[in-house]
C-alpha cells in the first residue's frame, strides 16, 4: 500500500444487525477495508480520587473497576446499557453515558458498586456517540451522526435543549474550548472549530479537511494546539491561533504501526501516550522543536483502544479490546512494564 493515496469516507451500512460502518477507498475506488464504528475507541476514566476507573465496553456496557491497587483491579459492577456505549465524561458524582440509539443516560456514582439512573438526554434519531461537558459543567455537547447538539445540564435531573449544530459525518470526539468554541473530530470531514458562544445557533468558525477519518482530539494545557488521531495511523495537529483559519501539519506518522484510536498527555505535556491498535501502548516525546521523539512503546497483546493516565504520571490503564484492562507502570518511560490486567 506504499505511495497510494487512501481516503476514508463514512457509509451507512444497513443489514440485519444495522450497524454503522467506515470504509476506505483507495485511489481506484476500490473498497479495501470495512472498520465497525462499533468497534473504535474505548473511553477510560479515572474518578477525581483516583480509587475507581470506568470503562465503555460497547455492547457489553460499563465496567467499573477498583484500582485503588492498580496492580490489582477488580471488578466492581457491569453495568447493561440500553444500547451500545461509545464514550464517557465525568463531573464530581455523575458519570455521562453515550448511549447510541437511546442518547445520553446521566448515572450518580457515588458509589461506584451501585450506579443509579440520574436522567436521559435523548437525542431522537441521531446516535449519540461522543459526549463532552464545559468548564464550568452546565453545559454538555453530545456528538452524534449528524452534528452536535447541546443541553443546558445546570439542573441534571431536568436536561434542557439548548440548540444544535448540523454537520456531515458523526463525531467521534469533541471538547470545549475556553474561548467559547467547540473542537469536532468529525469522521468524514475532519476537524471542525464551532462558536457556540450563542448555544441556540452554534456556527461553524473553521476547519480543516484531513485524510483519514478523524476518531479522536485532545489539546495541550494552553489549548494553542489541538492533535488529531485519524485512520491513516498519523497524530496531526492543529495550530488554532486563530480559530477561523486553523493549519495543520503531520505531527507523528508511523504507517507500519496501526491506528492511534486513543491518546493522552503527560502532566507537562512534554509527553503523547498513544493507544496504537496491535501495537499496544506507545510513548513519544514533544519535542522543544516542535517535533516528536519515539521513546518507547509496550505490547499489550491484543488491541489497544483506549489509554488514561494517573495524574502522577506513573499508571497507564489501557483498554485492549477483548483482552481486557491493561495496567503499565510508566514510572520509567523508556521501559514500561505491565503490573496488572483483568478481563472485561
Amino acid at each position: 500500500m506504499q505511495g497510494r493515496a487512501w481516503m476514508i469516507v463514512l457509509v451507512l451500512l444497513l443489514g440485519i444487525s444495522g450497524c454503522k460502518g467506515l470504509v476506505a477507498v483507495d485511489e481506484n475506488n476500490e473498497t479495501q477495508t470495512q472498520i465497525d464504528l462499533r468497534q473504535t475507541r474505548q473511553d477510560l476514566i479515572l474518578s477525581p480520587d483516583e480509587r475507581t476507573l470506568y470503562v465503555n465496553v460497547g455492547n457489553l456496557g460499563l465496567d467499573v473497576f477498583d484500582v485503588t491497587t492498580p496492580s490489582a483491579p477488580k471488578l466492581l459492577k457491569n453495568y447493561r446499557a440500553e444500547d451500545h456505549t461509545y464514550a464517557l465524561a465525568i463531573s464530581g458524582n455523575t458519570l455521562f453515558l453515550a448511549n447510541g440509539t437511546e442518547g445520553v443516560e446521566l448515572l450518580d456514582i457515588s458509589h461506584p458498586e451501585v450506579l443509579q439512573r440520574i436522567a436521559y438526554i435523548r437525542t431522537g434519531d441521531d446516535n449519540a456517540t461522543s459526549v463532552a461537558l464545559s468548564a464550568d459543567t452546565q453545559t454538555v455537547a453530545i456528538g452524534t451522526g449528524a452534528g452536535v447538539q447541546l443541553f443546558d445540564i445546570s439542573r441534571q435531573r431536568f436536561p434542557a435543549y439548548l440548540g444544535r449544530y448540523e454537520s456531515n459525518g458523526t463525531v467521534m470526539d469533541l471538547q470545549f474550548n475556553r474561548g467559547g468554541e467547540l473542537y469536532l473530530a468529525n469522521s468524514a470531514y475532519g476537524f471542525e472549530s464551532v462558536d457556540i458562544s450563542t448555544p441556540s445557533r452554534p456556527r461553524l468558525l473553521g476547519g480543516v479537511a484531513l485524510e483519514g477519518s478523524a476518531i479522536a482530539l485532545g489539546s495541550d494545557a494552553l489549548q494553542k494546539d489541538l492533535y488529531i488521531a485519524t485512520l491513516t495511523s498519523a497524530l496531526k495537529k492543529i495550530d488554532l491561533t486563530d480559530p477561523r483559519n486553523p493549519e495543520y501539519a503531520i505531527y507523528y506518522d508511523a504507517h507500519d504501526a496501526g491506528v492511534i484510536w486513543d491518546f493522552g498527555f503527560g502532566v507537562d505535556d512534554r509527553r503523547l501516550y498513544l493507544a496504537r491498535d496491535r501495537e499496544g501502548l506507545e510513548i513519544v516525546s514533544v519535542e522543544t522543536t516542535g517535533g516528536v521523539r519515539r521513546l518507547s512503546s509496550f505490547d499489550t497483546n491484543g488491541t489497544a483502544r483506549g489509554v488514561t493516565l494517573n495524574r502522577a504520571e506513573t499508571v497507564a490503564y489501557v483498554a485492549d479490546g477483548n483482552e481486557g484492562l491493561k495496567v503499565i507502570d510508566i514510572s520509567d518511560k523508556l521501559h514500561p512494564k505491565r503490573i496488572g490486567y483483568l478481563k472485561f
